[in-house]
């Protein structure tokens, strides 16, 4: 006969990795104490020691940051690379590009350019041959940047009035955004921390990524990228020495 599985246990295997108590890489209840990890280099040194894999962080996270995330988040926490990579677009373009789109669109019905007055005698002109036009074109030139600057209608005290309460409400929702995104991040890079004892405090995680995201991102591709994180566990980086793949580490008591 078979046999069973106890059914805590089965349903402690099939928690996300996110929400399993982990210690460097491996359960509470069969981690040792050890000394707390760092990550690596400052968060301001983007490129690192200069290394090939430290320059590949950051410019993996500054180009493609929506791949950095998806793929730290894989290597972490075994999720979906593409589900995590379009999380992160919409959490960043998409949700302040429809911020920007909704207060274009305010102002255009709000405040309608003016009706070109002059343009019947623009195109009356338009017959006197392509000489008259092209000392218009010469007579506009001349003018300067300045005359090109007094033609644009200017936002008119009514008009002002009007778009006032609408863009309040969107600065305020761009506000909100923002702050759900940044705390979004930080609590993923605290998941990080606590998954591998890395030193930092939740706090610190906010700041970072509310002041210099890009500078965050960076610092957890390389730390991850160096220490060959995959599926969750903490392997290390290649001995110089050796060759050959990779092997887990073992922690003693």
């Amino acid at each position: 006969m078979g046999a069973t599985q106890d059914p805590a246990v089965a349903v402690e295997e099939g928690k996300s990795l996110l929400e399993k108590p982990f210690v460097n890489g491996v359960p509470v209840s069969a981690a040792p104490k050890v000394a707390p990890r760092r990550w690596r280099n400052h968060w301001l040194a983007i490129f690192g020691d200069c290394s090939p894999v430290d320059v590949s962080a950051c410019c993996l996270a500054y180009h493609a940051p929506c791949v950095a995330w998806g793929w730290n988040q894989s290597r972490a926490f075994q999720m979906t690379f593409w589900k995590e990579a379009v999380r992160f677009i919409l959490l960043t373009v998409g949700i302040f590009g429809a911020i920007h789109a909704a207060c274009c669109v305010m102002m255009m019905v709000a405040c309608p350019p003016p009706p070109p007055g002059d343009m019947p005698q623009m195109m009356g002109s338009m017959g006197d041959g392509p000489h008259h036009m092209h000392g218009m074109h010469d007579h506009h030139m001349h003018d300067g940047p300045h005359h090109m600057h007094e033609d644009r209608p200017e936002l008119t005290p009514e008009c002002a009035k009007r778009v006032a309460p609408g863009l309040v409400a969107l600065a305020a929702l761009a506000i909100a955004a923002f702050v759900y995104v940044v705390m979004f991040a930080a609590r993923r890079r605290r998941a990080i921390r606590e998954r591998f004892g890395i030193e930092g405090s939740f706090k610190q995680d906010v700041a970072l990524w509310a002041c210099c995201s890009l500078c965050a991102l960076t610092q957890e591709t390389r730390t991850l990228m160096h220490e060959q994180v995959h599926d969750g566990l903490w392997y290390g980086p290649v001995p110089t020495q050796q060759a050959g793949a990779p092997v887990a580490q073992t922690m003693q008591v």
